[in-house]
């Protein structure tokens, strides 16, 4: 198949769109993290998984991980395949964080996007959405091209 097939094509744009949907997800889920580091680090606390000298630490940096992901899905093809398997790894550890919690059943609100602790409580839909944006994310890392991604070596 060569590069200006249809299918290629069509494939190429749904990646992109792919990347900047999941852009916006991980910017929109940032901002209130970095405006309020103190409130993220209190629901990171409550999910009772870190030791407690990790957790300001996580806390700081976790959301500007998340704008520096975003960041690299929108900037071009060169960056977008590690910024999706960023992405992945970001998804299965919130994953396996809410999963651990509703197992023990906490009922504590998932900072996701908000980091006030009276929000709403997480469940087993905010699971299924993350596996949502990994499906997402495998097809987009799968259809970005993998050669805009390496040098050029003519």
């Amino acid at each position: 198949m060569n590069d200006t097939s249809p299918q290629t094509t069509w494939r190429r744009a749904t990646a992109w769109v792919i990347s900047i949907f999941i852009a916006i997800i991980f910017a929109f889920a940032a901002f209130p993290k970095i405006a309020h580091p103190e409130a993220f680090a209190e629901a990171v606390y409550r999910y009772h998984l870190l030791p407690d000298g990790w957790i300001n630490i996580f806390a700081v940096y976790m959301p500007w991980s998340e704008v520096a992901i975003a960041v690299a899905l929108l900037v071009g093809t060169r960056l977008r395949k590690g910024a999706l398997l960023l992405t992945i790894l970001l998804l299965v550890m919130f994953i396996v964080a809410m999963s651990i919690n509703l197992h023990r059943g906490v009922n504590i609100a998932c900072g996701c996007f908000s980091v006030e602790n009276t929000a709403e409580s997480m469940s087993w839909l905010n699971i299924v959405r993350n596996i949502g944006l990994i499906i997402l994310a495998i097809l987009a890392w799968r259809w970005t091209d993998h050669r805009a991604t390496c040098s050029a070596k003519q």
